[in-house]
């Protein structure tokens, strides 16, 4: 079945977190001392931090399923790159994170797509 891609939502917060910090340590999380990983998922990657950026209407995130699970996430939001090009309402894609077992799919290449749309259209 192929990967269904929608807007995330308040109710979405629980899942992405889980997804956040396993997509996470699956990909950075050998680069981390154990106390130092722990510390960064229970701040950025905390159910009550994904709620907080849903209800920002500066941000907007997608998720992908397939099968009833979630594989994968875009995130998009005000640019905070520290750039002298940076412009107040410029966007940026804060996050793209999907599960290796989805990879090379057209799964993350979907994602960005609709994190571009709306940072094009309706972004910051």
């Amino acid at each position: 079945m192929s990967a269904v891609i929608r807007r995330a939502n308040i109710n979405d917060a629980e899942v992405l977190a889980e997804l956040g910090a396993s997509t996470f340590v699956e990909t950075f999380g050998h680069l981390y001392k154990p106390g130092d990983l722990r510390h960064f998922l229970e701040e950025s990657h905390a159910a009550a931090a994904y709620a907080r950026t849903l209800a920002n209407p500066g941000y907007a995130l997608w998720i992908a399923e397939r099968d009833g699970h979630a594989i994968g996430y875009a995130q998009a939001g005000p640019c905070g790159l520290p750039h002298e090009e940076v412009r107040p309402g410029d966007g940026e894609l804060k996050r793209l994170y999907l599960r290796q077992s989805e990879q090379n799919g057209g799964v993350g290449r979907a994602l960005m797509d609709a994190a571009m749309a709306w940072l094009e259209r309706d972004g910051p």
